[in-house]
């Protein structure tokens, strides 16, 4: 449900046109790019994957090769989880950013004042390396030092940030400042049920990372056992390494493992 809805008559219709998209200020959250060393330290970690992988399934490091032609995508899909925690991250960093501009609005300070409030706040429960903390002293020197005003900077924000929530905040700041609603009580409730939507997702993240880690140990299972009958009992299983027939059934197997580690994580990968 659109957060406009639920704050009601403390909201009047919006007059002005939205503006278009503004320079980032920072970084942009919807995408993350690995630097040479991210880089390097992927590439050694997906050849000791693939040649461990390689020796468990064929007892050869021959197959491991493959690490290379697989090196982009994987190189994609760890870029992708990367981004996806940081956003998670700043997801409930934003809700303490919006409690403290609501508890400041709430005194009579206008948007600066309660950005310039909120860092030293932030601060305290982050640190200095918070991301949250980094953006709000981004805003308000962007707001000081180069003359942007207050929306902009929020819409940029909003913008890079890839989060709904933030962009329903910066929405409703506008709408009132523009129309001179209720800006105090409507960022009040904004920031309430943003806080109340985002305690409720994490409920749920924490509900389905318990399940996605189920997910991955089950799939994991075969080759556990693998590695025990190789350990216990080599002469057993040697026919698996030693013909054609064993390696079709052992690249079958692998075959079968990566898809239902696929399946899984789709499964569970909901976008709340």
């Amino acid at each position: 449900m659109d957060i406009r809805s639920k704050i009601g008559s403390m909201l009047p219709a919006r007059t002005a046109a939205v503006q278009g998209e503004r320079m980032a200020l920072g970084n942009d959250y919807r995408v993350y790019a690995m630097n040479a060393s991210e880089r390097r330290r992927t590439a050694a970690a997906a050849a000791a994957a693939g040649a461990g992988i390689s020796l468990l399934f064929y007892d050869s490091l021959l197959p491991a090769a493959a690490v290379i032609i697989l090196y982009r995508p994987i190189v994609k899909w760890i870029s992708g989880i990367i981004a996806r925690s940081r956003r998670k991250k700043l997801r409930v960093q934003l809700r303490d950013l919006l409690f403290c501009i609501s508890a400041s609005f709430a005194t009579g300070r206008h948007m600066t004042e309660s950005l310039i409030e909120a860092e030293p706040s932030l601060a305290g429960i982050y640190g200095e390396e918070g991301i949250i903390v980094g953006e709000t002293r981004e805003m308000i020197r962007a707001i000081r030092e180069e003359g942007k005003s207050e929306t902009d900077v929020l819409k940029d924000f909003a913008r890079r940030s890839g989060l709904d929530e933030a962009d329903e905040f910066v929405r409703v700041y506008e709408a009132c400042r523009e129309s001179g609603g209720d800006m105090v009580g409507a960022v009040d409730r904004c920031a309430a049920v943003i806080g109340e939507e985002i305690e409720i997702d994490e409920e749920i993240r924490t509900e389905l990372a318990q399940r996605k880690y189920e997910g991955r140990l089950i799939t994991a299972m075969p080759a556990v056992i693998l590695l025990f009958l190789r350990i216990t009992s080599a002469d057993y299983i040697a026919v698996m390494y030693d013909t054609w027939a064993g390696r079709i059934l052992m690249t079958a197997a692998l075959a079968v493992t990566a898809a239902t580690l696929w399946i899984t994580e789709r499964i569970t990968d909901i976008d709340i």
